[in-house]
């Protein structure tokens, strides 16, 4: 289950959790988890986006940043908040990941 949070966008706080609504939005697009999974950067802030509106309706939160209003103000951190929304740490995601390429590299060589 997603973790009840906030994301600060433009200076603002907005509640940021995964409902139906953020579900359907990005499944009707044309992204997938794949592309998420894949770190497709555009995917990645559109599911940012779909996230922040479904949360933000639920709430009845004001939030009118189209799609390319928020790829203009997307904190540089995204990646981590969507992590930890979903209880991840990122920096243990990040550590497993550089081990992963170590392994690799050295097999390579």
């Amino acid at each position: 289950m997603a973790i009840r949070t906030t994301l600060k966008v433009d200076g603002k706080e907005y509640p940021f959790f995964r409902t139906i609504r953020s579900r359907v939005m990005f499944a009707r697009s044309e992204f997938n988890t794949q592309h998420l999974l894949e770190g497709n950067m555009d995917a990645i802030v559109y599911s940012a986006w779909c996230i922040l509106f479904g949360a933000c309706a639920r709430d009845n939160v004001k939030f009118e940043l189209t799609y390319e209003q928020f790829i203009d103000v997307c904190p540089d951190d995204i990646v981590s908040s969507m992590l930890e929304m979903d209880g991840i740490n990122p920096d243990v995601l990040n550590e497993a990941a550089n081990e992963a390429e170590k392994k690799t590299t050295r097999k390579k060589k």
